[in-house]
């Protein structure tokens, strides 16, 4: 395995174990919420009203001390209601004001790690092209020798072009800007038919396909 191919996967892995993690603190959000929520004491507004409503009644005369007193133990009683809720809330809201903290770090950390995954990412892919590369050349170079034997051959075997190869036969292999290609990746091809049917190039070819076939004993002229 290579290092940027473990790079990636390390990227993956940190960035699941945050997702898991934001995910877990944010349901645990959700949970202090529902506690908070059940405390809560409602009734105020009401009371509010009642209170309005009866300094209005005994503006006329509709109503009497007594009552407001009546009232005023009304909503001294909530008051209390809400103090005791508050109470039992609060660790539930610093429970949450603390996960709320606790999260935001956490997604900062993912941001960061979406941002390696992006480098880790190129650096692999540019890797892996500079090995396929690698192969890409080599592949090349020897389709470029059988072509150029194919070229010999046809040459060899008299005026009839029976191969159908010659200076307008499309061949042309070209070259990537990767380091594979070396000093000839600013070229355009890595190889073209000018390599095998330019000027001087016929003379060699003949040769080293003849001094083949004289290795394996055959008399080519």
């Amino acid at each position: 395995m290579t290092s940027e191919t473990k790079a990636v996967l390390q990227n993956q892995t940190a960035i699941k174990a945050v997702e898991q993690t934001i995910a877990q603190l944010e349901a645990a959000i959700l949970e202090q919420e529902r506690i908070i929520a059940e405390g809560n004491v409602s009734g105020r507004e009401e009371l509010d009203r009642k209170r309005e409503d009866l300094h209005a009644a005994m503006a006329v005369g509709k109503a009497t001390a007594a009552d407001l007193a009546k009232l005023a133990a009304e909503l001294a009683a909530h008051g209390e209601a809400v103090k005791v809720a508050e109470a039992a809330s609060a660790p539930a809201r610093a429970a949450k004001a603390g996960l709320q903290r606790r999260t935001e770090r956490e997604k900062h950390t993912l941001k960061h790690l979406m941002n390696d995954r992006e480098t880790t990412r190129r650096a692999l892919f540019m890797a892996e092209a500079e090995t396929a590369g690698e192969e890409f050349v080599r592949t090349a170079n020897d389709l470029h020798a059988l072509f150029g034997r194919l070229t010999a051959l046809n040459v060899m075997l008299g005026d009839e072009n029976i191969l159908g190869i010659s200076q307008t036969t499309p061949y042309q292999i070209p070259t990537l800007r990767l380091a594979a290609f070396g000093a000839v990746r600013g070229s355009l091809h890595l190889h073209d038919m000018g390599q095998l049917a330019g000027p001087g190039m016929g003379a060699p070819l003949l040769n080293t396909e003849r001094a083949r076939l004289h290795a394996l004993g055959v008399d080519p002229e």
